[in-house]
């Protein structure tokens, strides 16, 4: 599916992804992300897929959205102007003849917690190209040998469909495990939210270092789901200022919230994204 040399696509991270770590994404041949959430406005976006693209001779990058930003913007010529090959939505889907439009072109992906039904797949194939799994979330309520067997049975069913493990992912194990049940490629966040490159400031990367997954809570969301976050504050289940709450994480730790997986257990250092993927590639 992606052309780099790792089939690892570095999530795309509220208040963590930025330029620079795509960069360093694509220096470690890798897939980066950036979210549209991070950007206060389109021109602010345009810049840095200008900048990346420059950077890495047009290379590959997934473009996390929800589906009203790409509704209310201009967002559509931005796809087409940068030619973005992947595109992940990050709420629930709903049809329009934009995404209908863009499927034309570009691979669209889902990002979700369960296994779509089968009345899913064959309703939206025509716009819809595959799904990125939350695993954590699936592995702690079935156990990721039971979840790599699942993915098995989906890629057997809908072998057309691209499948990609997102979420507890922190070692070569875990991603061989994936990909031989058919998984294209995995999406990491964690590890690479606390990379060198992050946007996250050094005093918040060593508390998070010294935090433990008994300390991160699962807050509702809007959408009806939960998000694994910490928080160096009282942060209430997420609302319509949530985002503040996060941009006030990057920098302090004394407020604000991050977001924060299983993964965080395994962290001991700060490392650059270069060094995580060696070792996620390494036995």
């Amino acid at each position: 599916m992606f052309r780099t040399l790792n089939p690892i696509v570095v999530s795309g991270m509220l208040g963590v992804s930025d330029l620079k770590l795509a960069k360093a994404s694509y220096d470690a041949d890798c897939v980066p992300s950036l979210i549209t959430g991070n950007y206060k406005n389109i021109k602010e976006l345009a810049y840095d897929l200008d900048e990346y693209s420059k950077y890495s001779n047009n290379s590959e990058v997934v473009l996390s959205i929800t589906i009203d930003y790409l509704k209310n913007s201009p967002l559509v010529s931005l796809v087409d102007y940068f030619n973005i090959r992947y595109i992940e939505l990050l709420n629930k889907f709903e049809r329009s003849e934009i995404l209908e439009s863009l499927s034309e072109k570009t691979t669209i992906l889902q990002k979700t917690i369960t296994f779509p039904t089968s009345e899913f797949y064959e309703t939206n194939k025509d716009i819809i190209s595959g799904i990125v799994i939350k695993s954590d979330v699936a592995a702690s309520r079935i156990g990721i040998p039971n979840l790599a067997n699942t993915l098995r049975l989906e890629r057997k069913n809908y072998p057309e469909w691209v499948f990609i493990a997102s979420g507890g992912i922190n070692n070569h194990s875990d991603i061989k495990n994936y990909l031989s049940a058919g998984c294209s490629a995995v999406s990491i966040g964690t590890l690479f939210a606390l990379s060198k490159e992050s946007l996250l400031s050094e005093e918040v990367k060593l508390k998070l270092i010294k935090s433990s997954y008994s300390d991160v809570q699962a807050l509702s969301n809007n959408r009806g789901g939960k998000q694994n976050m910490i928080t160096f504050s009282e942060v209430k289940d997420i609302d319509s200022n949530f985002t503040s709450h996060l941009l006030s994480g990057i920098r302090n730790t004394n407020e604000g919230a991050v977001f924060m997986g299983k993964s965080i257990d395994t962290v001991t250092e700060i490392l650059s994204v270069r060094q995580i993927v060696e070792r996620l590639t390494h036995d």
